[in-house]
């Protein structure tokens, strides 16, 4: 956007995995492990890199990322004015 002369843009794409709360925390200890495996291992790297995917892979700790981008993005709806469709 900034090299057509708009505003800078922020964006990304988010892959999560969510379990209910409540969820018994090695269960949510070892899906954060199974999943950090995978993005670790080199074919799946190459397949991402390949595509254009910077995996990041963050751990159950990380939860507040997600809560910040709901405020965040229910904001521009709200400002926006987006209204769901059936």
């Amino acid at each position: 956007m900034a090299e057509a002369g708009g505003p800078a843009l922020e964006a990304s794409t988010w892959v999560l995995f969510l379990a209910p709360a409540g969820t018994p925390p090695e269960i949510v200890k070892r899906m954060s492990a199974e999943a950090a495996k995978a993005i670790a291992a080199a074919d799946i790297k190459s397949r991402f890199s390949a595509i254009g995917i910077d995996p990041v892979g963050n751990t159950p700790s990380r939860r507040p990322v997600l809560a910040d981008e709901i405020a965040k993005w229910s904001k521009v709806i709200q400002a926006a004015g987006v209204k769901a469709e059936r």
